[in-house]
């Protein structure tokens, strides 16, 4: 896994490059780069996201929002810089940002919209669905024994005062092993599957930045394909999912 970290001041230089020689056409503002690249700080094509697509708009660190062109992004703080994960499955145009899960002094859950969500009443429990490439991490319990050996995301409850995202991050940096800062939490998966007690289990799409995962609190890992779902022991609750699961690898 990797982060890129995309500047946007090359269109402003090479835009003034262009219009220092009178009489001479304009130069390009951008270099034609290939897939898998972008035009860095240096005007060359540096190793980056796929630039193919020309309208992207950024959610930065700070949570405001820019447009950008071949994924040149401008923010009003933390340097001015948009950031990206290489995950496949959450925006539109295959790359989702870090500053989507950001949480307010309220400790209320902020929307990608910048809109605070209200907290639920009930007892929330979030699962990490964890996907790379066209699979997904499924743990297996190791307890209580009615459900010891048997598959699920892994996750946990949210604690008074957690933002959702907050909470998952931190329950799969304690059960797999994982540093939380290498665990992005994105987009939600599937309906809410209600619980015994009033509680709610949740799941959400998530990216690794780095870090292997290992069973700390499980008896095994294993990645799975779409195709294996169907053949999983699955716990009774997270079978609710397949569809979406499968939807997504």
């Amino acid at each position: 896994m990797f982060r890129w970290v995309i500047g946007a001041a090359v269109v402003a230089a090479a835009a003034m490059i262009g219009a220092a020689t009178p009489g001479m056409p304009a130069a390009s503002t951008s270099l034609s780069c290939p897939a898998g690249t972008y035009q860095g700080s240096s005007g060359d094509c540096v190793p980056g996201p796929d630039n193919s697509d020309s309208n992207v708009t950024a959610v930065c660190r700070d949570g405001s929002h820019s447009h950008s062109e071949h994924r040149r992004g401008t923010c009003s703080g933390h340097g001015g810089v948009a950031q990206w994960c290489p995950c496949t499955f959450t925006s539109q145009h295959g790359y989702w940002t870090q500053a989507a899960g950001i949480s307010s002094t309220s400790g209320a859950v902020v929307r990608r919209d910048g809109i605070p969500s209200l907290a639920m009443p009930h007892q929330i429990v979030v699962a990490g669905a964890i996907i790379s490439g066209s699979t997904v991490l499924v743990a297996q319990r190791l307890r209580p024994p009615e459900l010891a050996g048997r598959w699920e995301l892994p996750g946990g409850k949210v604690a008074h005062g957690e933002t959702e995202r907050v909470a998952l991050a931190r329950e799969l940096a304690e059960e797999l092993g994982l540093n939380v800062n290498d665990i992005t939490v994105g987009d939600r998966l599937g309906a809410d599957i209600p619980l015994s007690g009033g509680t709610i289990l949740r799941a959400y799409r998530v990216c690794l930045l780095g870090g292997e995962p290992y069973p700390r609190d499980h008896l095994a890992l294993r990645w799975v394909t779409a195709d294996q779902l169907d053949d999983v022991d699955w716990v009774p609750a997270d079978r609710g999912w397949l569809h979406d699961l499968a939807r997504v690898l």
